[in-house]
């Protein structure tokens, strides 16, 4: 099998306007989602019609974004060419699912893993060009200012490092209404989840023998929570601010 190499480099742009969307807020989590445990039988969220068409809007919008074809190279299209909304299509979506990060660093291997999860309220699609994934769009769901309603809006734009090994590994797995994507920001981990019937496992995007990680190898859930576990504990607490 080859392995999936880790890629580093310009990944994303965020939608200017929504300012509360920062990377720091998409990397890091929030409180809110750690609080919101799910049931142990998770089901797999597909996405809903109105925000494949939020994706599909998100998708035109890469045409100007590609000013240039070093700036759509950094989007992960070859040429500013490539990245024309008639030379591209969506693919099928994966969920973004959190990790319950407290519940991780006390992960207690007769817990249900499914507990652990909480879905993100966005769905990742990949951007695919003469039937090879580029880029991505990521949707989020909003509540409209002013009103009580919610809509979907593209918030992510790119991400190549991240959608390619993630589309790579679910084709491998074969099972793509059953995989979503999985992030543990405090780790700065994703993973390929898979949940099928109660069966539940986790797919490495990279190789990393000392923990005993190879990529596109599925592991049972279980087995990758208790060996992140540790890792997690490691962390150093972070410093409560003190009241002015």
């Amino acid at each position: 099998m080859q392995r999936i190499l880790r890629t580093i480099g310009p990944l994303a742009i965020f939608f200017t306007l929504y300012p509360y969307l920062t990377v720091s807020a998409l990397a890091e989590g929030t409180s809110e989602h750690n609080k919101l445990l799910s049931p142990p039988s998770f089901e797999v969220p597909q996405p809903p019609q109105n925000a494949t068409d939020s994706a599909r809007n998100g998708k035109q919008s890469f045409e100007q974004l590609t000013i240039n074809d070093k700036n759509a190279r950094e989007l992960g299209f070859d040429s500013k060419t490539d990245a024309a909304d008639g030379n591209t299509k969506l693919g099928i979506p994966l969920a973004l699912v959190f990790v319950n990060f407290e519940m991780l660093k006390n992960y207690d291997p007769s817990t249900p893993p499914q507990a652990l999860l909480t879905f993100a309220k966005r769905f990742i699609y990949p951007l695919v060009v003469s039937e090879k994934t580029k880029s991505s769009v990521t949707v989020l769901e909003l509540t409209s200012p002013g009103k009580n309603t919610q809509e979907w809006k593209p918030v992510v734009w790119g991400e190549p490092g991240l959608i390619r090994p993630l589309d790579q590994v679910r084709e491998l797995a074969g099972s793509p209404s059953t995989s979503f994507a999985l992030w543990i920001p405090q780790l700065s981990r994703y993973f390929l989840g898979n949940i099928n019937g109660e069966k539940f496992t986790i797919v490495p995007l990279y190789d990393e023998p000392a923990l005993g990680f190879s990529a596109g190898i599925p592991k049972p859930a279980t087995e990758v929570f208790r060996i992140l576990s540790a890792e997690a504990m490691t962390l150093p607490v972070p410093r409560r601010r003190q009241q002015p």
